[in-house]
């Protein structure tokens, strides 16, 4: 397996070439049962690879920039406890695009899958609560060394 300083070429290698700029990266790797992509990550820290959902990876890549895969395994861990999941706009489970990736909390989540199966297109359910933004800090001293914050309206 190659080693790769930034893990960012690595998950854009694994994906198809896509066709123009708004198309889905479509993941050619192994996916799990629910046909999302995953990607084994070698952590130093704990001496072993991990396995990861390939589009929080390359999100949380993006959005924390961690220094290394160490960093890149907190700041992934610390995105899923959160609670805050990443909505497929493009409805591809297999789409590693960030601009298809939207966090959202669960509850917004099951509402826009709901809405799609049953064909209506809203673009956000009225009652429910939407994440404006996403933050990723550095908090020197804490377990994790990294916060997720997310503004809810």
């Amino acid at each position: 397996m190659r080693r790769y300083a930034n893990l960012f070429p690595r998950l854009v290698s694994n994906t198809h070439e896509p066709e123009n700029e708004q198309a889905c990266w479509f993941w050619k790797c192994k996916v799990d049962r629910h046909c999302y992509g995953r990607i084994n990550v070698y952590v130093k820290g704990l001496g072993t690879e991990i396995t990861l959902q390939a589009h929080v990876a390359l999100w949380v890549w993006l959005h924390a920039e961690p220094a290394d895969t160490d960093e890149l395994w907190l700041c992934y861990q610390e995105f899923v406890a959160s609670g805050l999941e990443l909505d497929h706009l493009c409805t591809v489970r297999y789409c590693v695009n960030p601009d298809h990736l939207e966090p959202v909390t669960k509850s917004v989540n099951n509402l826009r899958t709901y809405a799609r199966m049953k064909g209506q297109h809203h673009e956000r359910h009225q009652a429910a609560p939407v994440v404006e933004e996403v933050r990723v800090r550095r908090v020197p001293g804490s377990q994790r060394g990294v916060a997720v914050e997310a503004v809810v309206t």
